[in-house]
């Protein structure tokens, strides 16, 4: 039966309707929607159209759940592209539960859910697969080509470190978080600090500041919080604690910012496709380059923490250093405290050798990305780390 002839009249989608599409080459396939938009099918069983479901688990009624990227759209924006059946002889039709658009749908309209719970334009989520996707294969060259067979922890920064970032607009501060509030400011009250990164860099005492390189600070160098992010906030104390301090701890917290988007972030996220990069069965050479043996390793040992361990060797080899069961339970190192242990040591035994001036934040990120990607964010945390060190101004000074 048609869905025009089991039409409810009285029967009305919520806000935003789902639809879920196999990409298993998610840059490509967004790249593809980018330009031409989601196309109807040629069959289905209501007739040929982009199909939309009410909710998002009924996005997936087509698709294998974990293979598939969740689409939503505006039902508003629909009606007014499309119209609606019967007032519009050839618009949108509709059941109890999903719909049919009869025509393209533009990536204009569209969102993607580009980690769980957080929606971003497609443009935005294609910058950040194709920055990705340039960045792992650089950080691969560099391993194999020095015969590192994952000696390293960090696989060449932040696109190593998940499988999808929101990188386009991040990295050009055109497009703050929804989340965000405006700060409000009481002469009674301590002054709020920004939540995050892009706040504290709008802030109207930080443009001069910005700038120009960071001077090697007269006075000491006290580091504390920039944002209220309490991931930020255990970062820094255990870190504090294991005995970093001045500028090369603003160089060490700047690093494990832009590593983990400002701290929104400890998990690669993807699926069991995204994770085929670092299979034995599917991606054999980087598979030995990361100590990975099983079916499985590739997804099992994906990237966790603040400077992201990545593969069976690096989980033992961080956790033999440290006394915890990492190679059994890899889990462990989503945990905040446990991630951030595992960054400082990462920074002591790959970092801090290696590099003689923490100002020179080229020569820090070579360390952790030998290609530098996103050198022009690193040195503007950096900066911001040490204007909020010397000025005294953080967001607990107990931090």
């Amino acid at each position: 039966m048609r869905l025009r002839e089991i039409l409810k009249e009285s029967n009305s989608p919520g806000e935003y309707v789902y639809h879920a599409s196999y990409l298993p080459n998610l840059a490509n396939g967004l790249r593809s929607i980018a330009a031409k938009g989601l196309v109807p099918s040629r069959t289905g069983y209501g007739g040929p159209g982009v199909y939309f479901a009410y909710d998002p688990e009924g996005g997936f009624y087509h698709v294998d759940k974990e293979d598939a990227t969740l689409f939503r759209v505006k039902w508003a924006d629909l009606v007014n592209k499309f119209g609606v059946y019967p007032t519009n002889e050839d618009g949108i039709q509709r059941d109890d539960d999903e719909i049919i658009v009869p025509g393209v749908v533009p990536a204009d309209l569209l969102e993607l859910e580009y980690f769980p719970g957080e929606w971003w334009d497609v443009r935005s989520a294609l910058g950040a697969e194709t920055y990705h996707a340039d960045d792992i294969e650089e950080g691969w060259r560099d391993t194999l080509a020095t015969a590192a067979v994952a000696g390293g922890i960090a696989l060449g920064g932040t696109g190593s470190m998940m499988a999808k970032q929101a990188v386009g607009d991040y990295f050009s501060g055109a497009k703050e978080p929804a989340a965000v509030t405006q700060q409000v400011k009481t002469p009674a009250q301590k002054a709020e600090l920004p939540k995050t990164f892009t706040q504290a860099k709008k802030q109207p005492s930080a443009p001069a500041a910005l700038k120009a390189e960071p001077a090697k600070p007269a006075g000491p160098v006290v580091v504390k919080p920039v944002t209220s992010n309490p991931l930020e906030v255990t970062l820094l104390k255990v870190a504090k604690a294991q005995g970093l301090a001045g500028t090369e701890l603003a160089a060490f917290m700047a690093q494990c910012a832009h590593e983990t988007l400002d701290f929104k972030r400890l998990v690669e996220f993807g699926g069991s496709l995204d994770f085929r990069k670092y299979d034995p069965k599917y991606a054999p050479k980087k598979a030995k380059a990361l100590g990975n043996k099983q079916v499985g390793d590739g997804a099992r040992y994906k990237g966790r923490g603040f400077i992201q361990i990545t593969g069976r060797w690096n989980y033992k080899q961080a956790g033999e250093e440290l006394g915890l069961p990492l190679e059994k339970h890899p889990e462990l190192a989503e945990k905040p405290e446990v991630a951030a242990k595992i960054a400082v040591w990462f920074w002591k035994h790959r970092v801090k050798p290696n590099v003689d001036n923490f100002h020179d934040v080229n020569d820090v990120t070579k360390q952790i990305n030998p290609g530098l990607r996103g050198i022009e964010n690193r040195k503007d945390t950096f900066k911001t780390y040490m204007k909020v060190a010397t000025a005294g101004k953080g967001a607990n000074d107990n931090a």
